[in-house]
C-alpha cells in the first residue's frame, strides 16, 4: 500500500468545511485569543497609568507607580508606604509634631519650642541659667521652667526646693528601711585596682528585694540603646551618702545630683590617668558639685520618657569637685555580656 501524508489530508478535510465553521464569529475569536493576565500587555502600556492595576493587582516597580501618579512627590509618598508600611501610624511625633513616612524610618517636623527625633524634648531656654533655680531637676516649658525632684523627695511649696521623704536619713527610723543579707559578691575577673578598669561587681542577695513607692528599680538597657540614645542625653543622675566635700564628713541624708555627660576627648585632656573604653566622664569643671568618697559603687542613671535606666557606676575621680576635673564612671553598656552570663550562672 502506498504511503500517505496526514498533513495534506488534514488540509483537504478542513477546506471542505462550510465557511461559517472555518471562520469564527468576532466575539468567539476574541475569546479564543485571550490569555491569562501575567503582566501589562503592550496596549495596556499605552494607556494612562492606573495605580490599582499597576501595584495592587500585581507587584509593581517605582517607575510604574510614577507613570500612574505622574507626580514625583505623590509617587514618593506612595512608595514609602508601599514598600514597608506606614511608619507614621500611629503617629510617633509628640506635642503636635507632623510625621513624614520613609522606608524603614520616619521624620518628625516639630512645632516651635520642641526638638528630638519624636519632638519629645522642650527646647532648653531658661534651664541653662542656674538650673532654673530648681533644687534638683529643671524642665523648660514655653514660658518658663518646671522644677521636679528625684525619687525620695517631694517638691516644696515654693515649687523649686526638694524635701526628702522615705529612706533618706540614716539618723532616723522612718519605717521604710529594709535589710537584706548578702549571699555572695561577684567581682569582675579583670578588675584592676591600680587603674579601676573593669570596675564592676554584682551582689547576690539571699532573698529578692521587695519594691515599694520608696524602693523602685532602674532598668538595665540594651547596649545599643544606652550608647546611641541614653548617653546622648544632656545629663544623668547620681545619688549616695558619700562625703559632702573632699575630706569632709559623710552625709547622713541621701544626696542626689544631676551631672552632665562630658565629651570623651575633652575629659582625657583634663587628666594624666587612663580613661579606658570601659569608662565615661560626667560632671562640672567649674561648679563645686560632684560625687565624692563614699559614693563609689552607687548608680548613675539616665531618664528617658519617664523611665530611669542604669548607665553607669560611680567609680573614681581626682578629689571631689576640683576645678577642671570630672567624675569618672564605669560604662555599664560595655558589660552586657558579662552581666547576662553572670546572671545566668548564678541564678
Amino acid at each position: 500500500m502506498g504511503g500517505w501524508d496526514p498533513g495534506v489530508l488534514g488540509i483537504v478535510f478542513k477546506m471542505s468545511l462550510p465557511f461559517h465553521l472555518v471562520f469564527l464569529q468576532e466575539e468567539n475569536a476574541n475569546k479564543f485569543l485571550g490569555r491569562t493576565k501575567r503582566a501589562n500587555s503592550f496596549l495596556e502600556e499605552l494607556k494612562q497609568g492606573n495605580i490599582e492595576r499597576e501595584c495592587y493587582e500585581e507587584r509593581c516597580s517605582k517607575e510604574e507607580a510614577r507613570e500612574a501618579f505622574e507626580d514625583t512627590q505623590k509617587t514618593d509618598e506612595f512608595w514609602n508606604k508601599y514598600i514597608d508600611g506606614d511608619q507614621c501610624k500611629p503617629n510617633p511625633c509628640q506635642y503636635g509634631g507632623t510625621c513624614k513616612d520613609g522606608i524603614g524610618t520616619y521624620t518628625c517636623t516639630c512645632l516651635d519650642g520642641y526638638q528630638g527625633k519624636n519632638c519629645e524634648s522642650v527646647i532648653p531656654k531658661y534651664c541653662k541659667l542656674n538650673n532654673g533655680d530648681c533644687d534638683h531637676f529643671c524642665k523648660a516649658i514655653r514660658n518658663g521652667v518646671e522644677c521636679f525632684c528625684a525619687t525620695g523627695y517631694v517638691l516644696g511649696t515654693d515649687e523649686k526646693s526638694c524635701t526628702p521623704t522615705g529612706e533618706v536619713d540614716r539618723d532616723k527610723e522612718e519605717n521604710t528601711e529594709m535589710m537584706y543579707s548578702v549571699e555572695k559578691v561577684l567581682v569582675h575577673g579583670r578588675f584592676v585596682s591600680a587603674t579601676y578598669d573593669y570596675d564592676i561587681a554584682l551582689i547576690k542577695l539571699k532573698e529578692p528585694i521587695k519594691f515599694s513607692i520608696y524602693v523602685i528599680p532602674a532598668c538595665l538597657p540594651d547596649a545599643d540603646f544606652a550608647n546611641e540614645i541614653l548617653m546622648n542625653q544632656k545629663s544623668g543622675t547620681v545619688s549616695g551618702f558619700g562625703r559632702l566635700y573632699e575630706h569632709g564628713r559623710v552625709s547622713n541624708k541621701l544626696k542626689v545630683l544631676q551631672v552632665p555627660y562630658i565629651d570623651r576627648n575633652s575629659c582625657k585632656q583634663t587628666t594624666n590617668f587612663a580613661i579606658t573604653d570601659n569608662m565615661f566622664c560626667a560632671g562640672y569643671d567649674n561648679v563645686t558639685k560632684d560625687a565624692c568618697q563614699g559614693d563609689s559603687g552607687g548608680p548613675h542613671v539616665t531618664k528617658y520618657k519617664d523611665t530611669y535606666f542604669v548607665t553607669g557606676i560611680v567609680s573614681w575621680g581626682e578629689g571631689c569637685a576640683r576645678k577642671g576635673k570630672y567624675g569618672v564612671y564605669t560604662k555599664v553598656s560595655k558589660f552586657q555580656s558579662w552581666l547576662k552570663r553572670t546572671f545566668r550562672q548564678n541564678s
